[in-house]
């Protein structure tokens, strides 16, 4: 669910060669790109990309093994509502599994903006080492 031009799901296909991976985007350029790269990796008889909203899924009730939103919670307008359908779509047993990024709420502004100097050294050598070293690696494009 957001599965933006298809990394996560082809790295899923690849990962669990038995699986088959639905990936759904708002974009229309996203879902295109990502159902290129697909045909481009020869997943494309495994991977299917479709645009629809992830708070109205367009599958049956109890439809999917596993969900897997990688960095796309963070985006959803009404998160009890999205939840709520993820757990609609998914069979009984089945696996959410939601990566996001997170903040730690500070009192300090910088430019209009939440500051950093509330955090502690500690948080702020994680996210020195995540600044310096974050990359997209290559399943993901």
């Amino acid at each position: 669910v957001g599965c933006g031009v298809g990394g996560s799901s082809r790295h899923i296909a690849r990962k669990f060669p038995g699986a088959t991976v639905t990936g759904v985007t708002l974009s229309p350029a996203q879902q295109a790109s990502a159902t290129q790269r697909s045909l481009a990796a020869g997943l494309d008889t495994r991977t299917s990309f479709q645009v629809a909203d992830a708070l109205s899924l367009p599958f049956d009730d109890a439809s999917f093994d596993l969900l897997w939103s990688l960095e796309s919670g963070e985006h959803m307008p009404r998160k009890e509502e999205w939840l709520t359908e993820c757990r609609r779509v998914l069979k009984p047993g089945g696996r959410l599994l939601i990566a996001t990024w997170t903040h730690k709420d500070t009192q300090d502004l910088s430019c209009g903006h939440r500051g950093n100097a509330e955090l502690t050294d500690k948080e702020k050598r994680l996210l020195d080492k995540v600044c310096k070293y974050y990359h997209l690696p290559e399943w993901v494009s």
